[in-house]
């Protein structure tokens, strides 16, 4: 169910983002979006490779009730994935004129703030895929609906309409979900 929950959520969000991106910057902000899905389903793939590759490991040790070794995997998994954040937080912020001038839009505020958001996200990826192996899958699946779908179109709702940030009000609502 996480899985297809994720996949369900993310089209759903989409559609929703698209709609709003439509009314408040036209063409130009669908095109902008299309980038930065382009660039999280690449983040997400470095995160999803260090949750997959670590889940087989939590599952076993938590059969095994085998305490430290879930510690120990946590804290290997999770430091790989802080340093990788960083990494493309970096990449971003900083090449993010440079994307901006290879796709030919004004994207890059909302490059910069897509890899801002590399900071939170890789510890809620890490928790969904730990969640997931040790028995606590209803925590999973919570965390993928509100980390999926709630929070991102909620503050992009409150961003864009109700505080009126409506240029820039889906990409501050990246970092903010």
């Amino acid at each position: 169910l996480s899985g297809s929950l994720i996949f369900l959520a993310q089209t759903v969000l989409t559609v929703f983002i698209n709609n709003i991106l439509l009314a408040t910057n036209g063409a130009q902000g669908i095109a902008t979006y299309a980038i930065v899905k382009y660039i999280i389903t690449f983040i997400y793939g470095i995160y999803d490779s260090v949750t997959h590759s670590a889940q087989p490991m939590f599952g076993v040790y938590y059969g095994e009730r085998d305490k430290f070794s879930i510690l120990e995997t946590a804290k290997i998994a999770s430091r790989f994935m802080l340093i990788s954040a960083a990494a493309l937080c970096g990449l971003l912020v900083l090449g993010a004129p440079v994307f901006s001038k290879i796709f030919s839009l004004n994207a890059t505020f909302a490059i910069r703030m897509t890899g801002i958001s590399c900071l939170f996200s890789w510890f809620i990826t890490f928790l969904n895929g730990y969640y997931r192996s040790t028995g606590k899958s209803k925590l999973s699946v919570l965390f993928i609906a509100l980390d999926n779908l709630l929070f991102p179109a909620g503050l992009v709702f409150l961003f864009v309409y109700p505080l009126g940030l409506t240029k820039n009000g889906v990409w501050l609502a990246l970092p903010a979900s």
